[in-house]
């Protein structure tokens, strides 16, 4: 009887701890528009992910014309995978690019995260840069500060609902 119950209360902890794990949901195609602050007028984001969540299309309407990021400069992301997106700017100074976009794609959870690039865009010479992939990932050897292990890389901690927060 005491092995049937140890039996029932393990299954039960491991089909909640399963079902409670939080998980990216990659991005098929997004759009952002911002009305704007100060200079920087009306801003759009728009692109597309392929069905390996990577970013095949992106195009930054900004600054009165439409910039189209060639897909070579998108492939440092293929292992990105994000499933969120940030947009700001920078009134800039002449000659050193002026106004500029920033777009930060992301991989993240409700609690962090966990990887980010960058990609800048400015007026005055219309130079779109990439940058690398940065993980923002705790450097710890057993994994996780809150010692819970993600089931496969794009999920995270057990949500509350399911337990204690760390």
């Amino acid at each position: 009887m005491k092995a049937h119950n140890l039996a029932i209360l393990l299954l039960g902890i491991a089909i909640s701890s399963r079902a409670s794990q939080e998980g990216t949901l990659p991005l098929s195609s997004f759009r952002l528009e911002s009305n704007g602050i100060g200079s920087s007028g009306k801003i759009a984001v728009e692109g597309k992910q392929n069905d390996n969540a990577q970013i095949i299309a992106l195009k930054v309407s900004a600054f009165g014309k439409d910039y189209v990021v060639p897909p070579e400069k998108l492939r440092p992301l293929a292992d990105l995978h994000p499933n969120g997106i940030r947009i700001s700017y920078e009134a800039g100074w002449q000659g050193l690019g002026g106004r500029t976009i920033y777009i930060q794609f992301q991989v993240g959870f409700v609690s962090s995260t966990r990887e980010k690039a960058l990609i800048t865009i400015t007026e005055e010479d219309g130079k779109i840069e990439v940058s690398g992939i940065q993980n923002e990932q705790p450097a710890e050897p057993g994994g996780p500060a809150n010692g819970n292990q993600p089931i496969r890389p794009e999920t995270n901690r057990p949500s509350s609902s399911a337990g204690s927060r760390p």
